[in-house]
């Protein structure tokens, strides 16, 4: 301003101060934009947090917590709208989700209730009879959808482990029905009453088929040398009773293979066939 005419000095002056005033307008205005931002930012975050919650606390049965986040997010949101940094409809979408969340939550915790007590389908024929009290007609569509989507997940992966322990049970009732016996309870436990049945029978037929052929066996052990036993018994049976006694000279006289089969071959009331 010194080096300036004396004549437009003042008019220097006062451009500049409008400069300095727009600027610090400019900023204080951008600082209150970036405020705003960051506070609809964050209510954005908190009530999806606060969706998960709802449902979750909901989930376990916890309907006090849950209300009380569904109430925190309605709260966050109205003031938003009063404050204008957020429109109605945002709001509105926001809270609805945290509602509907709530409302899966519970929904999904009344049928696994009702299901660890052997009554799932009678809770789902109940509802499709006659909406809960606690829905609206809106919500209804939404809430029940979602919990045939949890219940045919749930069924899925139900199913899936329950293929996987039956296949186990079948693998070790072919290697020694005795052994799966014992495995019969916890399989109870964890398929499904007939899947469990089917299996219980095949058990029984199996457990039958190896009683039946160990006690061929034991009786061709015991009549090993008459060839009139051994005449009788089919090939079968005798190739079993031989494969027995081998098992058990190599372990009783610690022999080799071939100096068992060789032994208890020879001792045999009729060529073995297997021999």
């Amino acid at each position: 301003f010194k080096n300036a005419p004396s004549s437009i000095q003042g008019s220097l002056q006062y451009q500049y101060s409008n400069l300095q005033l727009n600027q610090t307008s400019d900023l204080t205005l951008r600082m209150i934009r970036e405020q705003k931002e960051d506070r609809k930012n964050n209510t954005i975050l908190a009530s999806k947090t606060n969706a998960e919650n709802a449902d979750a606390f909901a989930f376990k049965g916890n309907d006090k917590a849950a209300l009380a986040v569904v109430d925190e997010t309605r709260k966050l949101n109205n003031a938003d709208v009063a404050s204008r940094i957020t429109t109605p409809e945002t709001a509105k979408t926001n809270i609805d989700t945290a509602r509907k969340s709530y409302l899966n939550g519970k929904m999904i915790h009344e049928y696994e209730a009702a299901n660890v007590q052997g009554k799932g389908e009678e809770y789902l024929k109940s509802i499709s009879d006659k909406k809960p009290d606690y829905l609206t007609d809106t919500d209804y569509n939404d809430v029940t959808s979602n919990l045939m989507n949890y219940v045919n997940h749930q069924n899925g992966l139900r199913s899936l482990d329950e293929r996987l322990r039956i296949s186990k049970f079948n693998v070790s009732l072919a290697q020694n029905p005795d052994a799966a016996g014992a495995e019969l309870p916890d399989l109870k436990n964890n398929i499904s009453p007939i899947a469990y049945e089917q299996s219980f029978l095949k058990y029984v037929q199996a457990k039958k088929q190896a009683d039946n052929k160990n006690a061929k066996s034991q009786f061709l052990i015991s009549n090993w040398g008459s060839t009139e036993a051994l005449t009788r018994a089919t090939d079968t049976d005798i190739n079993n009773a031989f494969d027995k006694q081998v098992a058990d000279t190599i372990q009783k006289d610690n022999v080799s293979l071939d100096k068992a089969e060789t032994q208890v071959a020879l001792s045999a009331g009729r060529p073995v066939p297997l021999f």
